[in-house]
């Protein structure tokens, strides 16, 4: 039974909705093992999370032998691509399963790029707020936009240029801010542009997926995160090491404690919400998605309230509320408006003068 379009937009959106509970939770957790734990391990905070794709092996194992047990398998390569053609019959080559080897391709490549946007996010999770944190990640919507409009991966319309430029506004309002904050953080500014690091790598790699997979159906999720996982452990732990011996993050062993906070964050605030995410944006699209993570701001500045104590300004209020606003204009469509800005690209076109033939003149 193939899935209507509305169902899989109101799906992505509920898996949306997961992702930014799941994403505040992680980012009070990493900021507590970061300051109140005084276990600030941004890498290696990093370096576990991601190996804990890992267990994704877990109900593949389970899957494989239930399938041998039960014998509902056929001898054919679950592999293989669906042969396309009995009796004439076409198979749409968008829609045609990944296989193992072009699946841990695409994780190979994936995973460098998900690891520098993460660090980076949590380098800069220790040294700034996690509302200001949070909002100026969400700087990655215009850079999804712009990547996702060049490359085909998504459609550019007006409401999603709006609502993209509503998120710039309100992370100019809160950067303002932010550069006299009193809260407590240990270095705002710096913490800042890390995010925006971070921002602007979490936009290429949202991009290069969409453009890899394109529809969910392709990819077998729990195996393309299993491949990131063990990718993650392998080619990273030398760079851990070298972290350690030039002084940039001398490792540290755990305290129990911290070892809690460094388990749950990783099962749900990184297996968890990562499988939630890449669902919700194949079915969503990546401006969505995006612009949607900004949905962490009210929540991330009413969990700094209540656990912290901190309390924000009106520009840095109106900078959140700015950033909602565009995130529900992303959702609606305004097809008149669309319409009329398509005509007037098509007269605008049409009016300006050819370019002239120089051997002609």
């Amino acid at each position: 039974m193939v899935m209507s379009e509305k169902l899989r937009y109101a799906i992505g959106i509920v898996c949306l909705i997961g992702v930014v509970f799941l994403w505040v939770g992680s980012s009070f957790l990493i900021n507590y093992a970061f300051t109140g734990a005084n276990y600030f391990q941004p890498f290696a905070l990093t370096y576990f999370g991601t190996t804990m794709f890992v267990t994704y092996t877990i109900p593949i194992g389970l899957g494989a032998l239930y399938r041998k047990i039960t014998s509902k398998s056929s001898a054919a390569d679950a592999d293989a691509k669906p042969a396309a053609a009995a009796e004439g019959e076409t198979v749409d080559p968008k829609m045609v399963p990944l296989t193992t080897k072009e699946t841990a391709m695409v994780a190979f490549q994936f995973c460098w790029l998900w690891f520098i946007a993460n660090y980076t996010s949590n380098v800069g999770l220790g040294l700034t707020t996690v509302a200001s944190s949070t909002i100026l990640a969400s700087m990655s919507g215009p850079f999804t936009l712009i990547l996702a409009t060049l490359v085909g991966a998504d459609t550019f319309t007006v409401s999603k240029f709006l609502a993209v430029a509503l998120s710039i506004g309100g992370v100019t309002c809160v950067a303002l801010d932010d550069n006299g904050s009193t809260t407590e953080a240990a270095n705002p500014i710096l913490g800042d542009v890390l995010a925006l690091i971070g921002a602007v790598f979490y936009a290429i790699y949202i991009v290069f997926l969409k453009v890899k997979i394109g529809h969910e159906s392709r990819l077998r999720t729990s195996l393309f995160f299993a491949f990131v996982g063990a990718f993650n452990a392998v080619f990273l732990l030398p760079f851990m090491g070298l972290a350690h011996i030039t002084g940039v993050e001398t490792f540290r062993w755990p305290e129990k404690e911290v070892w809690g906070v460094l388990i749950i964050n990783a099962m749900f605030g990184t297996v968890l919400s990562d499988y939630l995410w890449i669902t919700a944006m194949l079915m969503t699209g990546p401006i969505v998605v995006t612009v949607g993570l900004s949905l962490t701001t009210p929540l991330s500045m009413i969990g700094d309230l209540i656990l912290k104590g901190i309390t924000y300004s009106p520009l840095y209020v109106t900078g959140a509320v700015l950033i909602v606003i565009g995130f529900i204009g992303a959702n609606l469509e305004f097809k008149q408006l669309d319409a009329k800005f398509n005509a007037f690209v098509a007269r605008f076109r049409k009016s300006s003068p050819p370019a002239k033939d120089a051997a002609s003149a």
